[in-house]
């Protein structure tokens, strides 16, 4: 029988884990600093005058196609200010229809009251990081309860078999994007690009023991999402990793049906920052063409 990790169940771990993902985090920043801001980014850090001062960012980048239907890729970060899901709330309310992110049943439909909670590692992980961040965590924040959301992702039980069937577990899909995530920082390196130095464990230590400890790993965590485009960035897809490039399917899936209703002419797909890359992929094969990007405050330091 399969069980479910409860985060709840074992608060007392809490920071040892953040301490743990951070220090993977670091791990695979590489290649970014020095590059530039890709023209495809959808995670962005903008650096402020003192030490601990910066706004990460996250992209609604629209596409058109021929018949004149408005696509928003909303690139999500699953920790942020309140104020920022407040602001992706009114958004919402403008839209024909939202494809949203979340592997669950159909029905089940948080409504942003912060009673979500989360289960299994990931989940755990998130809701650690936002109680150390003193931050939000958007399965609390966000109403998915709304006529026009849209599920566009795999259920449990369907994930679980396509996993199964790929012989795939959840630490192998994350290890295998880890590895390729570095792969392409080491390439990027042997083509020009000036590697970013990576804090060591004593670096990761001060941070813990500053007087602005939540300050300073908000900020560091915050420059590493933006240098590898999400908690795992995606490679774009193709990859055949199920967590990444079957769910993109699935957005995907749900896209095409959408667009059978003559109604929806402003859609929007609410997917985690990592699945952007493969999304816009997915998306200009169906005709629809990049026409503007705007950016939203996901946090800022101090």
């Amino acid at each position: 029988m399969k069980r479910h990790f409860n985060f709840r169940a074992i608060p007392s771990i809490g920071l040892s884990s953040v301490l743990l993902l951070l220090s993977v985090l670091a791990s695979i920043v590489h290649a970014q600093e020095g590059q530039g801001l890709a023209q495809d980014a959808f995670l962005q850090f903008q650096q402020g005058a003192g030490e601990y001062e910066g706004e990460l960012q996250t992209a609604i980048t629209t596409y058109r196609n021929a018949q004149g239907v408005e696509l928003d890729l909303v690139a999500a970060v699953h920790l942020a200010q309140r104020s920022y899901y407040d602001q992706l709330n009114d958004y919402f309310d403008t839209r024909d229809a939202v494809l949203y992110e979340l592997v669950a049943d159909e029905n089940v439909r948080p409504d942003g009251s912060g009673n979500a909670g989360g289960s299994g590692f990931i989940g755990f992980i998130q809701t650690s990081l936002s109680n150390f961040l003193g931050l939000e965590f958007q399965l609390n924040s966000i109403n998915y309860n709304r006529n026009n959301f849209v599920h566009a992702d795999l259920e449990p039980a369907e994930l679980d078999a396509i996993m199964s069937a790929k012989g795939e577990t959840m630490f192998s899909s994350i290890l295998d994007i880890v590895l390729m995530e570095m792969a392409n920082a080491e390439t990027a390196i042997s083509n020009g690009s000036a590697p970013t130095p990576v804090p060591s464990t004593l670096d990761l230590i001060r941070m813990f023991n500053s007087a602005d400890r939540q300050i300073a790993f908000k900020h560091f965590l915050g420059q590493s999402l933006a240098a590898t485009g999400g908690l795992f960035a995606s490679t774009g897809g193709g990859a055949g990793i199920t967590i990444l490039d079957d769910r993109n399917d699935a957005a995907l899936d749900a896209l095409h049906s959408s667009l059978q209703n003559p109604l929806n002419r402003r859609i929007s797909i609410f997917y985690g920052a990592a699945h952007m890359s493969g999304l816009e992929q997915g998306i200009a094969a169906m005709g629809f063409n990049r026409v503007a990007n705007r950016w939203i405050t996901a946090w800022q330091t101090p």
